[in-house]
């Protein structure tokens, strides 16, 4: 990678290690600034990548859900349904 060039969101998500969908999300909250946009499409500086790359660590996720057991909207019941 050379220093002068722009990077796509894809592009970025894919150095970061994340989806390009989390990489947006990160655009929405301020969380990454790329250094322009042309058309739809965000371009990102290398500089701004490491920058986010290195506080990947501090994004707070949402954990995921635990794995067999029914969510809680699983367990709800139409009033309609039978008992």
């Amino acid at each position: 990678m050379q220093e002068n060039e722009w990077y796509t969101t894809p592009q970025a998500a894919k150095v970061i290690g994340i989806s390009a969908n989390h990489m947006r999300n990160l655009i929405r909250t301020g969380k990454a600034m790329p250094i322009k946009q042309i058309g739809g499409t965000w371009l990102f500086t290398l500089e701004e990548i490491e920058r986010v790359r290195n506080r990947k660590g501090q994004i707070k996720r949402k954990p995921p859900a635990p794995r067999g057991h029914p969510s809680p909207e699983d367990s709800r019941t139409d009033d309609n349904s039978p008992v």
